[in-house]
């Protein structure tokens, strides 16, 4: 039996993405990321000589795109150039290729958003993903981190977003970045994203993103202390607490009520992944646990 409570140190993860399960190449409809091209340029590419570029949606004006190397044919180092297209990890990443300067149009740089899907934070939280520039022979590539509330819906413009830190250089070897996300987000749903805002370089490489949350979100006022067992379970959970439970609430990660119960909570027919049970107490107290369904 696992029990859940406000001292929990186990580390939980809200959300995962190794890039490998989204479709080779594409640059739009991508899972569930929100993504914002301000920049609307077309898009450099590379690895390969200029008519040999013929993978889906080669130069098109975009956020990032799937990139499978192997299958674009690219090669480390093509023209004497300093590249490395090698993944992370997988066969795949997001590719945030260089945009062609407007200058007759005044955009000279890149503003892209990748956003990730509404999350759910708790206490503790951080957001790590691996990063790099594909070569040196331009210059490094420059992105920034940013947050946005996530009580509204998914937003369509980057307005609200608040950056994490300032502007970031990705180097050219693959490097982890872990970003503590400020304690004021602490138990709000939230938008993570990253932003590419390069000017005139060439394209960058992430992979495996995650974030992260080291205790439970409650909106408790009293010591409200329960036991949600068996966690993980195959989608079968019983809440036993010292207090009287009215009613249990189950929440996906993006904030999506999926189900309301009382102590037996039955989500055998909902997708694998992390939920969150909100149980509500007769003394108006309420608190959030979080369970695995395997």
């Amino acid at each position: 039996m696992l029990v859940f409570g406000a001292k929990a140190t186990a580390q939980v993860t809200l959300f995962e993405d190794n890039v490998e399960g989204h479709e080779d190449f594409i640059i739009a409809n991508i899972g569930k990321y929100t993504l914002i091209d301000n920049d609307k340029m077309n898009t450099y590419y590379g690895g390969v000589d200029e008519n040999a570029a013929n993978w889906p949606n080669v130069g098109k004006p975009m956020v990032a795109q799937v990139f499978n190397p192997n299958i674009a044919g690219v090669v480390n180092g093509h023209g004497n150039e300093q590249s490395n297209f090698d993944p992370h990890s997988g066969d795949k990443y997001f590719a945030f290729w260089g945009g062609v300067p407007q200058p007759a149009a005044g955009v000279l740089k890149n503003d892209d958003w990748l956003v990730l899907p509404k999350i759910t934070l708790g206490t503790g939280n951080k957001f790590s993903f691996w990063v790099k520039s594909l070569a040196s022979d331009f210059g490094l590539e420059k992105y920034r981190v940013a947050i946005m509330d996530g009580s509204g819906a998914a937003p369509t413009t980057s307005k609200g977003f608040v950056a994490i830190g300032g502007t970031r250089q990705a180097p050219t070897t693959w490097t982890e970045v872990t970003v503590d996300i400020p304690a004021t987000y602490d138990e709000k749903p939230v938008y993570l994203a990253i932003n590419y805002i390069s000017a005139d370089v060439y394209m960058m490489l992430v992979d495996d993103l995650k974030v992260t949350t080291q205790t439970l979100g409650t909106s408790e006022t009293g010591k409200a202390k329960a036991a949600v067992y068996p966690n993980p379970s195959k989608g079968v959970f019983t809440v036993k607490s010292d207090k009287k439970v009215l009613s249990t609430e189950v929440y996906s990660v993006d904030g999506k009520l999926v189900k309301t119960a009382a102590e037996n909570v039955d989500i055998t027919a909902s997708p694998k992944g992390v939920y969150i049970l909100k149980v509500k107490y007769a003394d108006g107290t309420t608190e959030s646990k979080q369970v695995i369904k395997n």
